[in-house]
C-alpha cells in the first residue's frame, strides 16, 4: 500500500502481487521487539517487554491507526497533486501538506493523545524524564529501521517522528526475488513502454550551457534530451565528469547535503540449520552512543547465486565519512566490531558459517577489503553507501538548480529515507512534463 507500489500498480496491475510484507525486529541491551503491522500485535510487543501500564501511559494506540490512514493516503495521492487538474481547479478535499495533515488530525484527536502530535519538547528530553533509557534504545534503533538513517543529534526527535516513523513501516515491503529481480521489472516495464534503455552504456559527460542541461555524452555518442534526472551525487557535477559553458546570472547548481557516514558491509553464507528458523528478514541492534548494526536475512537465489540450503546473512555499520575510514585496518576494525556482535545476539551460527566476504580473519585481508571498499577518494563513494542524518541533512529536493537537471537519490530528501528518491522522482517526471505541456499547448501529465 506505499507510494511506489501504488504508481506501479498503475503501469501493471499486478505490481502489487510481486511485493511482500515483512517483520522486522529491534534488539536492544535489555529488550527484543518484533515490530508488527498491525497496532494489536505491537503494542502486546511492548506490553511484553515493558508492561501494561507502560504502553498504557504512552496515549499513543488509540491514534497510531487513524494516522496511519491518513499518512499512507496523503503520501498516496502525491501524483493527483501534482497533476493539471489538480492545480487548476484548486481541489482542497485532502491535506496539501503534512502540517495541514497534522492540523486537521490535531482537532479530531483525543486530548490525551494531542502530545504525540503538537508537542515541541524533545521526545528524547522526555524519555530522559521519564527515566526509560532502555525505551530510548529501542527508538533509535525503530528510527534506523524505518528510515536507514541516523541522527547524530537525537535531540531533534519530536514525538510526530515516531508517529509518521510508524506509519511509514507498515508500507515496508520487498520484492519477491530481491533487488536483481526488481531491477529486471523496472527495466522490462520500461521497454513494455517504448523507453530506450542502454543497458551496458557508459555516461561519459553530462554538457551544461550557461545554467542550462544540454546533452550528455554515452559511449562517447552525444545524446540530446529535453531533461535528464540525476542517479548519482551532485558530487560527480563538480568534477571532470561535467562540462560547464558560459555563465549564468539564474541557475547555479545546489549544494548538496554532505553525509555523516557511509554504510561498511560484511557477508556470510551460513547454513539454514545455524539460523533461527523464524528468523525476522531485517533487524537491527541498538546501544546508547553507538551507531547501529543492521542485520539482513536473504535468499543465495536473489543474487543469482546456487547455494544449496544456505542463507545469506549481511551484516551493516556505519563507518564516518571520513578520509581515515577508506583504510582497510580501520575498516578490518570496524567489521571485527560488527561480527562479534552478531555473535554475540547469535552464539550457534558461527559453527555454520560457510564462507565470510571479505573474510576479516585473513592473512590476505586487505586484498578481499579493496576489492569491495577500495575507493580512492570520499567523492567516489557510491551513493547506495552513503548514510545522511533524517534530522540535520538537507535535501536538494528534486531540482539540481540547472534548468533540465533533475535529482532523484538519497541527496533529495533524506528526512524521508528510501521513501523520498520515490517522491524525487514524481516531482521530477511531473515538473518536465508540465514544462513540454506548456510549450505544446496541452494538458499535462497525470490525466
Amino acid at each position: 500500500e506505499g507510494l511506489l507500489s501504488s504508481c506501479l500498480n498503475h503501469l501493471d496491475k499486478k505490481a502489487n502481487s510481486y511485493f511482500e510484507n515483512y517483520t522486522s525486529q529491534i534488539i536492544t541491551t535489555s529488550h527484543s521487539v518484533v515490530i508488527d503491522f498491525y497496532e494489536k500485535a505491537f503494542k502486546e510487543e511492548l506490553e511484553r517487554e515493558w508492561g501494561g501500564e507502560f504502553v498504557k501511559n504512552l496515549a499513543v494506540f488509540d491514534l497510531m491507526e487513524n494516522y496511519a490512514k491518513k499518512f499512507i493516503s496523503f503520501w498516496n495521492q502525491l501524483p493527483s497533486r501534482l497533476s493539471i487538474q489538480h492545480i487548476t481547479k484548486g481541489e482542497t478535499k485532502n491535506p496539501a501538506s503534512i502540517y495541514a495533515l497534522n492540523k486537521e488530525m490535531i482537532k479530531n484527536t483525543k486530548n490525551e493523545c494531542k502530545f504525540w502530535l503538537q508537542s515541541e519538547d524533545s521526545l528524547l528530553e522526555i524519555i530522559e524524564r521519564k527515566k526509560l533509557t532502555d525505551f530510548l534504545e529501542f527508538f533509535l534503533g525503530f528510527m534506523n529501521n524505518i528510515y536507514s538513517t541516523h541522527s547524530e543529534n537525537t535531540k531533534l526527535y519530536l514525538p510526530i517522528d515516531f508517529i509518521q516513523a510508524w506509519s511509514l513501516q507498515k508500507t515496508k515491503a520487498s520484492f519477491q526475488g530481491g533487488l536483481t529481480a526488481f531491477r529486471k521489472y523496472l527495466l522490462q516495464m520500461a521497454n513494455n513502454l517504448g523507453a530506450h534503455v542502454v543497458e551496458k552504456g557508459l555516461c561519459e559527460k553530462i554538457e551544461i550551457h550557461s545554467g542550462r542541461y544540454q546533452n550528455i555524452e554515452v559511449d562517447g555518442k552525444n545524446v540530446s534530451s529535453p531533461a535528464l534526472i540525476l542517479g548519482s551525487s551532485l558530487s560527480c557535477l563538480s568534477s571532470d565528469f561535467c562540462i560547464w559553458k558560459g555563465k549564468s546570472f539564474f541557475h547555479h547548481l545546489k549544494t548538496r547535503p554532505e553525509p555523516l557516514g557511509w554504510r561498511l558491509t560484511l557477508a556470510m553464507l551460513i547454513d539454514e540449520e545455524g539460523l533461527l528458523e523464524a528468523m525476522p528478514k531485517h533487524s537491527v541492534y541498538q546501544s546508547l552512543g553507538a551507531v547501529p548494526l543492521e542485520i539482513e536475512l536473504a535468499s543465495p537465489g536473489d543474487y543469482e547465486l546456487d547455494a544449496g540450503k544456505s542463507k545469506l546473512v549481511f551484516l551493516r555499520s556505519i563507518m564516518p565519512f571520513e578520509s581515515e575510514s577508506l583504510e582497510a585496518e580501520r575498516q578490518r576494525t570496524m567489521v571485527s566490531r560488527m561480527y562479534r556482535k552478531w555473535n554475540e545476539l547469535f552464539p550457534f551460527a558461527e559453527r555454520h558459517i560457510k564462507k565470510i566476504y571479505p573474510d576479516f580473519r585473513s592473512k590476505n585481508f586487505q586484498r578481499e577489503f579493496s576489492e569491495i571498499f577500495g575507493f580512492v577518494a570520499l567523492d567516489y563513494m557510491p551513493l547506495n553507501l552513503r548514510v545522511f542524518s533524517n534530522k540535520t541533512s538537507s535535501g536538494v529536493g528534486s531540482y539540481s538548480g540547472i534548468e533540465g537537471l533533475y535529482v532523484a537519490t538519497s541527496e533529495s530528501y533524506p528526512d524521508l529515507g528510501s521513501l523520498g528518491w520515490v517522491v524525487a522522482a514524481l516531482e521530477c517526471v511531473s515538473s518536465q512534463a508540465h514544462r513540454q505541456a506548456h510549450r505544446l499547448g496541452i494538458a499535462g501529465p497525470f490525466g
